[in-house]
């Protein structure tokens, strides 16, 4: 999904399924494993940050993940953050007019026990 600057887009979390359990390494998996909703995950690009809120509609109190960001127009990877808090942001060093990417991947826990992950999501916006 492109975006402008300033724009968000909202990404829905899913539940942990109780038959499947979240695997930590950076796999994909089926939605289909992750029956409900379980929050909500903002992205925003704003200057030379993106800026991401995790909404929890089920219990959780820890998020661990990895925000990516990808400069598109050059295909150089921009760096990948470690992000353990629900809402914050990234500083990346922009190029004016170069189109960028930025995903955040991880998964919510509740006292150790994974509850929710994100779904796969992508925004892409140009650097102004």
């Amino acid at each position: 999904m492109e975006l402008k600057q300033g724009e968000t887009v909202d990404v829905p979390i899913l539940l942990n399924s109780t038959n499947n359990e979240i695997k930590t390494e950076n796999t994909v998996q089926p939605l289909v494993d992750f029956p409900g909703p379980a929050g909500m995950l903002s992205l925003t690009a704003v200057g030379n940050r993106v800026e991401y809120k995790i909404s929890m509609s089920t219990p959780a109190d820890s998020f661990v993940g990895i925000l990516s960001i990808t400069n598109v127009t050059s295909g150089f990877s921009q760096g990948r953050y470690d992000i353990t808090k629900f809402s914050g942001s990234v500083t990346y060093n922009g190029y004016y007019n170069n189109r960028y990417g930025a995903s955040l991947n991880g998964i919510a826990y509740l006292s150790g026990k994974p509850v929710a992950k994100t779904v796969t999501n992508y925004i892409t916006w140009v650097y102004k």
